[in-house]
């Protein structure tokens, strides 16, 4: 069975490898106080059976980067860097480690969040991670 923890442990390990951010979560916490900054929650998982006798298991993540937003020229500037360095991590560490067969950052959106006291820029990506387990 796959060690989510371990996994995630990874996961965050590479996002703190990424120049700019302050502060990294393995979670997503009711109020982030440092930007930028960097979240992670499990959103899922596929799986499928193959003829080897082995289960393939792809494990899905949110990673979510977060920009303060009161310059929206900086702000739009720094979230497109933070992504593209984001990226460029998780390239650069494609077996999490050793703990994924491999990982990659699937799809990704840009939100701009007004409605609140401090609004942000807000990247979201999926990362999938797969596994192989025996029956």
């Amino acid at each position: 069975m796959a060690d989510l923890t371990a996994i995630e442990t990874n996961i965050v390990s590479t996002l703190q490898t990424v120049t700019g951010l302050k502060k990294t979560f393995g979670n997503e916490p009711k109020t982030i106080t440092q930007l930028p900054a960097a979240t992670l929650f499990l959103d899922g998982f596929e799986q499928e059976d193959n003829a080897t006798r082995r289960k393939e298991v792809t494990w899905k993540w949110i990673v979510r980067l977060y920009v303060p937003l009161q310059d929206a020229e900086k702000a739009q500037t720094d979230i497109k860097t933070l992504l593209v360095s984001t990226l460029t991590a998780f390239r650069n560490n494609p077996t999490l480690g050793g703990t994924v067969l491999f990982q990659n950052v699937a799809t990704g959106e840009i939100f701009a969040v007004t409605n609140q006291n401090n609004p942000l820029m807000m990247a979201e990506v999926s990362l999938h991670a797969t596994v192989k387990e025996a029956y």
